[in-house]
C-alpha cells in the first residue's frame, strides 16, 4: 500500500502536456457552481472573505497538501451538506477517475473532509499543480462541523468531466479510505468509502 500511495500522490512526476485533458469543459457543471456560490455567499455579510479551504480528496493527506502550501493547518472535520461524492473524470496518468462535489439537495447527501485555514497562505503553487481554472476551479461551500455550527468554505472541484463515468482504481479507493482515517473522519463515512465500486 505504500508504494501505491507514493506512486499516486506524486502526479507531478508525470510530463503532461497542456492539451493532455481530452475530456470536455462542462457549461452545466459552472453554472451550477455559480449558483452554489451565489446561494452560499448570502450567508456572509457583505465585508467577509472566505478564509478556509475544505479538502475531500487527496488533499486530506498532509504530505500531499504541504508540498504545495507551507504550514496549512487543519481545524477541524466538517462535512457539506446536500452533496455527493462523484468520480466524473479519468486521468490517465495515475489509471484512476478522480473525485470531485455534485450539489443534489437531498438531506441524506453529505461528503466528510477537513478544513484548513487559509489565513496568510499562498495557493498558487497549489492552482498550478491542479491547473486551475482548465481541470478545477474553485467554488465556495456550505460546511457543517460536528456541533452543528455553520459556516463558508472554498473547494475545489472538477471542471472537465467525461461523457461516461468511470470508478476509480481500488488503489485510489484505498487511499481515500486511508486517508480517511487517518484525519479522523467518521465512521460511517469511512464506511461509505469502502463500499464506492472500483475499476480493477
Amino acid at each position: 500500500m505504500t508504494d501505491d500511495r507514493e506512486e499516486m500522490i506524486r502526479p507531478e512526476d508525470v510530463e503532461e502536456s497542456e492539451d493532455q485533458d481530452t475530456a470536455s469543459v462542462q457549461p452545466a457543471a459552472l453554472l451550477e457552481s455559480l449558483g452554489s456560490q451565489i446561494d452560499d455567499a448570502a450567508l456572509l455579510p457583505a465585508t467577509s472573505q472566505v478564509h478556509y479551504l475544505f479538502a475531500f480528496d487527496e488533499l486530506l493527506d498532509q504530505s500531499t497538501i504541504a508540498r504545495y502550501v507551507k504550514g496549512m493547518r487543519v481545524e477541524k472535520v466538517v462535512c457539506v451538506p446536500r452533496h455527493r461524492l462523484v468520480f466524473p473524470y479519468f486521468y490517465p496518468p495515475r489509471e484512476t477517475s478522480l473525485p470531485s462535489l455534485i450539489r443534489t439537495n437531498n438531506d441524506n447527501d453529505e461528503v466528510w473532509g477537513v478544513l484548513y485555514n487559509l489565513r496568510g497562505k499562498d495557493l498558487k503553487p497549489l492552482e498550478r499543480h491542479l491547473r486551475v481554472p482548465n481541470r478545477y476551479h474553485r467554488r465556495s461551500v456550505r460546511i457543517h462541523d460536528r456541533g452543528g455550527n455553520r459556516m463558508v468554505a472554498s473547494t475545489y472541484v472538477l471542471t472537465i468531466t467525461d461523457d461516461e463515468h468511470r470508478p476509480p482504481s481500488s488503489a485510489y479507493r484505498d487511499f481515500l479510505v486511508e486517508t480517511a482515517r487517518e484525519r479522523g473522519l467518521p465512521e460511517h463515512w469511512i464506511a461509505r468509502l469502502l463500499e464506492i465500486d472500483c475499476e480493477d
